[in-house]
């Protein structure tokens, strides 16, 4: 039963990860590739389909991937806290399960990049 619930969550964090991968596909297809195509392909079908507008808000996109890691790493981590002589001893043990290792980790790589983007796109350096 705990396998078919890990295995949901993965999925279920797969699919939170969808509107942040189209975002950095397409990105970097473009600024890597010089693929302007992928770019006017989605926003032609954003254009002629507004309801799909909410897909790319940035509530869901990052949600999205907060989300997806939260679920993803709550199956895989284990935290044990317990006293011992007086002192608080934690323990962390992480399980192996891959398909909710690849969703945190796919989840965290696109995080990274938007957030790298973002810091990248408004950092200014200001002469003193």
């Amino acid at each position: 039963m705990e396998q078919k619930s890990s295995v949901r969550l993965a999925i279920a964090g797969y699919i939170l990860s969808i509107p942040a991968l189209l975002i950095v596909s397409a990105g970097l297809l473009e600024a890597g590739l010089g693929l302007h195509q992928i770019n006017n392909a989605l926003d032609e079908l954003l254009l002629n389909f507004p309801a799909l507008n909410v897909i790319i808000h940035p509530v869901v996109v990052v949600g999205g991937m907060i989300l997806s890691i939260g679920l993803n790493l709550i199956t895989v981590l284990r935290l044990r806290m317990q006293a011992q002589a007086g002192a608080l001893v934690a323990t962390i043990t992480a399980q192996l399960k891959s398909s909710n290792i690849a969703a945190a980790l796919l989840s965290s790589f696109l995080f990274a990049a938007i957030a790298c983007y973002a810091f990248g796109e408004n950092f200014r350096i200001v002469a003193r």
